[in-house]
């Protein structure tokens, strides 16, 4: 490719970056779609340069963009929170309290 691809992947695996930020949000039981946006922009928007706002074309639902090798691909984050939940976690609950 000819890219040097780090800054990417860094904007990914950092501390306070975007997994490290989709994981918080995933365990806070009162985030929601817009708390986890905000807090990406917040902690990555003009700090990692693969990060951007999304271009309202073609999609104008958009929350983010993540400018790749490639191209500059937008991203709607609706329920990724609650898909990235773990549904281990209600049946174990249970377990604990009929136990």
């Amino acid at each position: 490719f000819g890219m040097d691809l780090q800054p990417c992947i860094d904007m990914f695996e950092k501390p306070m970056a975007f997994l490290a930020i989709f994981e918080e949000e995933s365990l806070f039981p009162k985030a929601t779609d817009e708390t986890f946006r905000n807090k990406l922009f917040d902690n990555m928007l003009g700090k990692f340069p693969n990060f951007a706002k999304p271009n309202p074309r073609p999609d104008p639902d958009a929350h983010f963009a993540i400018i790749h090798y490639a191209a500059t691909v937008s991203y709607n984050l609706t329920g990724w929170l609650e898909k990235n939940k773990d549904p281990l976690n209600d049946t174990i609950v249970e377990m604990i309290k009929n136990g």
